[in-house]
């Protein structure tokens, strides 16, 4: 009865052991791949992809097995990084957890205290970047006054339109003045007024007043052009 009872703990103990161990195992996925993909150009500093694996790794730690993954979880647990403006996770047929990354671009520069920030089009602050060479407009002034959804919609006309994205590099907004653009041609400021939409009529009035500037009268000829106003020009010195 005694050898009996040493042989059921000990059956016991085994059980025990392999629950264990076997639990463990399941449980770790130090050795699982992780594949992270850039969907574009990683422009930011102090990330990596090995930051990407770590996250998931941590995540897969604290799952029962790759079956019960919450894959919207990790893609939500991903983007809650500001740089993340887009992440996908797919488990292939090799168990190969593959993340796809898409960072958020930057749309705008602002310049508030003398310190350049940057925005993406969704007017989300964008962490430090590594140096970046695109031309963006710089947007300036008391931009705490101003409907941004209308601003960076006056944007990304600028942007859209050949002409205007070559010219313009600036808007400042202050209460007296309203919205004004700066012009990389002859440094002038275009007063446009309280409302930022841009039409045809306007883009032509400035397009042939610099021109005419330019090439007939000087840089020097005005410091401002004010266009609030249908079918005029005020030049202001």
């Amino acid at each position: 009865m005694r050898i009996l009872r040493l042989l059921l703990a000990s059956l016991l103990y085994l059980v025990f052991l392999y629950l264990i161990f076997t639990i463990k195992y399941e449980h770790d996925f130090s050795s699982k791949s992780i594949s992270v993909h850039y969907m574009n150009k990683n422009i930011y500093q102090d990330v990596s992809k090995e930051i990407f694996s770590q996250q998931t790794l941590d995540f897969l730690n604290n799952s029962d097995s790759l079956e019960d993954i919450n894959i919207s979880l990790l893609e939500e647990l991903i983007m809650d990084n500001n740089y993340v403006r887009k992440a996908e996770v797919y488990l292939d047929t090799e168990d190969t957890v593959n993340i796809y990354i898409e960072f958020r671009e930057p749309f705008v520069r602002t310049l508030v205290d003398n310190k350049i920030y940057y925005f993406d089009s969704e007017q989300i602050m964008l962490p430090n970047l590594k140096s970046f060479d695109n031309e963006l407009i710089v947007l300036s002034g008391d931009l705490s006054s101003v409907d941004l959804g209308s601003l960076f919609n006056l944007v990304e006309d600028i942007y859209n339109n050949h002409i205007l994205s070559e010219l313009i590099g600036g808007i400042h907004y202050n209460e007296e003045d309203h919205y004004v653009l700066s012009s990389r041609l002859c440094d002038l400021g275009i007063i446009i007024g309280k409302d930022p939409i841009f039409n045809f009529n306007k883009l032509k009035q400035i397009e042939v007043f610099l021109g005419h500037m330019f090439e007939q009268v000087g840089c020097d000829y005005c410091d401002l052009i004010n266009l609030e106003y249908n079918n005029q020009i005020i030049c202001i010195n």
